[in-house]
């Protein structure tokens, strides 16, 4: 089984993924990441220390390496196109997605063959609504997932017949309803059937739309009544709350882009260690060490305010956070 890591200018943070896979995965073939942008002298040093990767570079990846990032479009089609070269089964995770459970890729595709699964779940947040259902246990890490969905999400996630945006303008949808949908599907943090991902991300899809996807997901379970999804039974991946791949820097008051810029700096120079309280996320405090004397402090209270109002969002969704450690430093909303 391969593993596809989507790769968009966090070396700090990719270091910290590939060493979780050497700590915590086996049983894998290739590991392939998938490049949108990160300058080549960070590259070099990634490829020195894990001479296992292999790097695929998306059509912008030169433009996006010198700087160019702002307004251009996530590469959908470059990642459908290497996803078509994967091996029947894959496991997918970003650069901000680390592996703090033991995982046997082999062992894990013989159980997705043998059941006929198409996707199994390594991460949800802590969220249970995420992986909503009965379980019914495969072996000693995994479990097979039946989910409970409303009536009518696919037709309604659609917008088929315009019933969402109606339902939406009379105030009768309610909030966080196409919640659960995201039990049969995820953009990573997945190991996925090949055939599977490649339906749920049509051709020519150039930009993201996760209804899209959601949409795409339950058509392929309702024309697809064998096949079946699959979840661990502990939650195996962990993410960050301190970056973002991207950012609006007029609407977040900050530019995510210079403060990754700094983070890889640091890390090149070895002053930032990105394995720090892994496999927790690190502490604001740590961060804001790099950021002062390069932004202004309005900035830096700007960032963290952010990253307060991320991890509130999952929280008032219901997600219980706390394997990610660092709650205590997110103040109370007023």
């Amino acid at each position: 089984m391969d593993i596809y890591i989507k790769s968009f200018n966090r070396p700090y943070l990719l270091e910290r993924v590939l060493q979780s896979i050497v700590r915590y995965v086996k049983g894998f073939d290739k590991v392939v990441i998938l490049e949108d942008g990160t300058p080549k002298i960070y590259l070099d040093r990634i490829q020195k220390d894990f001479p296992f990767v292999q790097f695929r570079y998306s059509p912008d990846y030169e433009r996006k390496a010198q700087g160019e990032r702002a307004k251009m479009a996530a590469p959908t089609e470059f990642w459908r196109k290497e996803i078509e070269k994967a091996t029947d089964y894959f496991l997918l995770i970003e650069d901000d997605i680390w592996i703090y459970q033991e995982i046997d890729l082999k062992n894990a595709e013989q159980l997705c063959k043998a059941n006929e699964i198409s996707i199994l779940k390594l991460k949800w947040w802590g969220n249970e609504k995420l992986v909503n259902g009965t379980t019914v246990t495969l072996d000693d890490s995994n479990e097979l997932l039946l989910p409970k969905m409303k009536f009518a999400s696919e037709t309604l996630v659609k917008n088929r017949y315009f019933l969402h945006s109606l339902l939406i303008l009379l105030k009768i949808m309610p909030k966080n309803y196409f919640l659960e949908m995201y039990s049969i599907y995820d953009v990573a943090g997945i190991i996925f059937s090949r055939e599977y991902y490649l339906h749920v991300w049509p051709k020519n899809q150039n930009f993201i739309q996760e209804m899209i996807q959601l949409g795409k997901a339950a058509e392929w379970f309702r024309t697809h009544k064998n096949k079946k999804v699959a979840k661990s039974k502990n939650e195996a991946c962990l993410t960050t709350f301190v970056s973002s791949a991207t950012g609006n820097k007029d609407k977040l008051g900050f530019d995510m882009d210079l403060i990754n810029d700094i983070l890889n700096k640091a890390w090149y120079e070895q002053k930032l260690d990105s394995m720090l309280q892994f496999p927790k996320d690190m502490r604001l405090d740590y961060v804001q060490s790099f950021l002062e004397g390069h932004i202004h402090p309005q900035q830096i209270d700007a960032w963290r305010n952010w990253s307060y109002s991320f991890r509130r969002n999952f929280t008032n969704m219901g997600s219980s956070l706390i394997a990610y450690n660092n709650m205590d430093e997110v103040p109370p909303e007023n």
